[in-house]
């Protein structure tokens, strides 16, 4: 579950700004219907953790950046082992100034539930210049002491685990400047030869942090193959959740047909290996085909089947239109999310669905069966939102741009005290300009 984020010095982002997906108690009946966890902290304040929130503001005001900038934090944990990730720093200010983000989530090791909190600042060289892991179990939903993991100023460690001890060693005989540590400890190491440290707690909280980041902040629009999506329709119980959520907004598609294609592929490959044209292949494909021969990865591809008076039609998933591809993408990350605790960003909603499907895809999340964390975030122009029926005032949150120093600010609905459930119309506030955010327009 995801708690909170912040940033700092990325795109319009100049000082610290803080998204929260929990906050303190509310009388509301939404607010307890849109609670999916609970936790006292160790001075027995009791927290809440929501399962969604959508975030207005006017055109080029920065509500974009701010997933840009989770964006940004996964590309930084994923891939800074192999190449400097510079940041997009804010354009207004002295350059000298680091770029910081910090992320603070729930997430389960070895069925212990634990809060985590990783922070890492980075010059605009994508140099970085402190980086810090925390921990805190909970046990009957108290969060108990933060324990340091590691904690790291530009490129030597100041405090660790001692379970890590082996790892960090072998991470200072590398040239360590650009790399999250939790990038390289999770990418660019010898497992066999770490087997014991991989084995321990420490290691395990790295390694959790990185598929949380990497996993489980799913950003709508990504690119994924056929052969990806393929493995996860593999999954009987999956594909039928797709299927029937799919249908639920009257889609015409019947089934999904996978198709396995590995001893094809491996034959092309062969043949090409052995041409003239070895040079040109791609490095990704090298890598598909070096797993593929390995018996680690199977080449997979799915069709649509599609029933018309009673008769099946099969389809190549390319000869479906560009939207309908892109709808059965997006869902198939929606049904992940929601069967998995993820959570599911996606920028302006509206423009991606009809009204009926924005309010059927959010209903999923706001009833979710019980026990289940998933979480949905969104930005928005559609006032539908602003329903104190469906959304608690916690989370509802706003992005203005200060015209003086071109800097985004973000707060939420809550922090409006004077406005009520019953006693006020947030649509009218909103349109009113009174809660900010709005286009500022010359008429």
């Amino acid at each position: 579950m995801l708690l909170e984020f912040s940033v700092a010095n990325i795109l319009s982002f100049n000082t610290t700004v803080s998204f929260k997906m929990e906050s303190d108690f509310s009388r509301a009946e939404v607010f307890n219907n849109n609670t999916i966890y609970e936790s006292y902290n160790s001075k027995r304040k009791k927290g809440y953790v929501h399962n969604s929130a959508v975030i207005y503001g006017a055109n080029a005001s920065g509500k974009s950046n701010l997933f840009f900038a989770i964006a940004y934090l996964k590309e930084l944990v994923e891939n800074s082992y192999e190449k400097a990730i510079e940041p997009v720093i804010f354009k207004f200010k002295d350059k000298s100034e680091p770029s910081k983000l910090l992320i603070r989530f729930i997430e389960n090791v070895e069925e212990q539930k634990y809060q985590f909190r990783y922070e890492i600042d980075i010059n605009s060289k994508g140099v970085i210049l402190n980086e810090s892991l925390f921990a805190s179990e909970i046990s009957n939903d108290v969060v108990g002491k933060e324990r340091v993991v590691f904690r790291r100023e530009d490129d030597h460690f100041v405090v660790f685990r001692k379970d890590l001890h082996d790892l960090v060693e072998n991470y200072k005989t590398n040239n360590i400047e650009t790399k999250a540590a939790i990038s390289f400890f999770n990418n660019d190491i010898n497992k066999s030869f770490f087997k014991e440290t991989l084995e321990k707690k420490g290691y395990k909280f790295l390694n959790a942090v990185y598929n949380f980041i990497i996993d489980k902040i799913i950003i709508s629009n990504r690119e994924r193959d056929n052969s990806t999506i393929a493995e996860m329709l593999q999954d009987l119980d999956f594909k039928e959740k797709v299927i029937y959520a799919l249908n639920e907004i009257d889609n015409s598609i019947e089934d999904f047909a996978v198709i396995d294609l590995t001893d094809t592929f491996y034959d092309r490959m062969k043949k090409m290996l052995n041409s003239k044209n070895k040079d040109f292949i791609p490095t990704s494909i090298l890598e598909e085909f070096e797993l593929i021969e390995k018996k680690k990865k199977k080449f997979l591809d799915f069709r649509t089947i599609h029933k018309v008076e009673d008769k099946e039609y099969t389809l190549d998933f390319y000869l479906e239109s560009s939207g309908t591809r892109k709808f059965i993408d997006e869902f198939i990350d929606i049904v992940d999310c929601l069967e998995n605790n993820k959570i599911y960003i996606i920028d302006e909603i509206e423009n991606h669905y009809h009204e009926f499907i924005q309010r059927y895809i959010l209903d999923l999340f706001l009833n979710q069966e019980e026990g289940k964390t998933a979480q949905i975030i969104t930005t928005t122009h559609s006032l539908e939102f602003l329903d104190p029926n469906r959304f608690a005032k916690e989370q509802i949150w706003f992005v203005e741009k200060d015209r003086t120093t071109q800097e985004s600010l973000l707060y939420r609905l809550s922090d409006f005290k004077e406005i009520t459930y019953n006693n006020h119309n947030w649509k009218n506030l909103y349109l009113q300009g009174r809660l900010g955010a709005v286009p500022k327009v010359i008429m």
